[in-house]
């Protein structure tokens, strides 16, 4: 449980009491935890004695603050989480691995030494996949595990799925593994759309 104590001084805290529900629920929104105004304590020099006395630290965790620097604080955060998601530079998930067309990447797995790995559903790879290609559910919760288990890092991994939005995002993951990958774009519905060869 994770409570929160105020140190507001008594008369404010007596006088926000008669709308103690009204306060609870502006806490909630703010900082998303339990507010508990009846645990106010003025911060004078008995604040140390008196907030060992009632705080049961063995089953609970406080979080002591004031209103100004609780509201501060918070907009630091916000301040802090719109610098690394909008102004800091990210890298494109596409800047981990290629994206490569049809031809190219028919080009690429008829190397002879590649790794071709359908992401799709079971169901999916049954009723028709890519020559050669292993089936690693991109959906399977192990799906990483599974991948790194089978596949060879010294060699190129392709991966294609129903229409490359699956295999983008394995290829990100494989990626960061330290594969080097190639996507199909489309999927094996471009693929066939442009008249390559799948096999049951």
């Amino acid at each position: 449980m994770l409570n929160v104590l105020t140190c507001e001084d008594n008369e404010k805290f007596l006088a926000g009491k008669k709308n103690a529900e009204e306060n609870r629920i502006k806490y909630i929104l703010i900082i998303s935890i339990r507010f508990f105004p009846e645990n106010n304590l003025p911060y004078n020099n008995l604040f140390i004695t008196r907030l060992f006395v009632i705080l049961p630290f063995e089953k609970h965790l406080y979080i002591i603050f004031m209103k100004r620097i609780l509201i501060i604080a918070i907009v630091i955060l916000l301040l802090l989480a719109l610098v690394y998601f909008f102004l800091l530079p990210q890298k494109p998930i596409s800047d981990k691995f290629r994206s490569v067309s049809t031809a190219e990447f028919s080009e690429i797995i008829g190397s002879g030494d590649v790794q071709l790995v359908d992401v799709r559903t079971a169901e999916e790879f049954a009723e028709g996949h890519l020559i050669g290609a292993v089936n690693i559910d991109f959906k399977n919760r192990n799906f990483i595990e599974q991948a790194c288990a089978q596949l060879e890092k010294d060699r190129v991994v392709a991966v294609y799925c129903r229409s490359g939005k699956r295999s983008a995002n394995a290829a990100a993951q494989l990626a960061d593994k330290g594969y080097e990958v190639v996507n199909l774009l489309g999927g094996i519905i471009q693929w066939q759309a442009d008249s390559f060869h799948v096999e049951q």
